[in-house]
């Protein structure tokens, strides 16, 4: 569906295994071993992966130039509040205000929102002057947090690269730890783990948090002993509140496609017959090329 937009685009397959931790051992999905149970949002990570090539979508010139050219068209602001307006001048429409955290406005006739809809909701000060068709769509998205935590290792871990999914607790129904393990690069002598888990909305405080990386480095220690004994290895730890965007009605996509704000992003409504299987990039890449024909 990405590539039937543009022939440049350009998406390679893995080949990758996707596999599950159980009774000490790591099984295939679909065979004869049952995994433990996962969440709904969990599912999507036990299909193989894709690497896709941004640089293929830009000439060369523009891909080189990319951060000028960004860094020339963008205004960097913290959006406080958006308040809707009815326009006042016929020839400069105005139907959005927003209202920055350095006491500044910028007006505009067409609003393109790419973060979750809910978020847009939530900033809109005058919610009664939306139009039923925005509200109604935006309300409906469910946003579900999460938190990862990269490991670059500088040496080879012993790992095949793929994906694993372990069980957070062997006792409990808490939910899985993905690890997506990169292959080894012998040129810069480095090995990159890429772990997430979601969080509810009930473990969000700082020390809720802690005790979860301590968690999942505990699970991946025991599960991969190799890796506790390599200490040359660098971290990041990244949370969002708006991992996975949810709840997107697609039928709404016509009438949304006539007011003055389009969502875009992983949440945005998109027509195409198989739209319930677009999530995270590929929804929102799909609609901003979409937007773009």
């Amino acid at each position: 569906a990405l590539m039937s937009l543009t022939s440049r685009f350009e998406i390679i397959p893995k080949n990758e295994n996707v596999l599950f931790y159980k009774d000490t051992k790591f099984h295939k999905f679909g065979g004869r071993a049952k995994s433990h149970l996962l969440r709904e949002e969990e599912n999507f990570f036990t299909n193989p992966s894709y690497q896709v090539n941004l640089s293929s979508m830009f000439t060369e010139e523009e891909f080189e130039s990319m951060d000028e050219i960004l860094e020339k068209e963008q205004l960097v602001k913290i959006i406080s509040q958006i308040e809707v307006l009815t326009p006042d001048d016929l020839v400069e429409k105005s139907y959005f205000k927003l209202h920055t955290g350095e006491n500044e406005s910028i007006r505009c006739e067409k609003l393109y929102f790419c973060e979750s809809p809910k978020k847009f909701l939530a900033l809109v000060e005058n919610k009664n002057q939306l139009d039923d068709s925005v509200y109604s769509f935006a309300a409906g998205i469910s946003n579900e947090q999460a938190i990862s935590l990269h490991l670059k290792y500088g040496q080879e871990v012993g790992k095949e690269a793929g994906t694993y999914i372990l069980p957070q607790s062997m006792t409990h129904e808490w939910g899985s730890f993905i690890v997506d393990v990169s292959a080894y690069d012998p040129e810069t002598q480095e090995q990159e783990l890429t772990c997430l888990t979601f969080i509810s909305e009930n473990d969000v405080q700082e020390e809720d948090l802690a005790r979860k990386i301590k968690l999942l480095k505990r699970v991946i220690e025991r599960v991969f002993p190799e890796l506790a004994k390599i200490d040359n290895y660098a971290q990041e730890i990244k949370f969002s509140d708006e991992y996975l965007q949810s709840g997107t009605n697609d039928t709404q996509y016509e009438e949304l496609k006539e007011q003055h704000v389009r969502f875009l992003g992983q949440a945005a409504p998109i027509k195409h017959e198989a739209a319930a299987k677009f999530q995270y990039y590929s929804r929102g890449i799909y609609a901003i090329m979409s937007e773009l024909q």
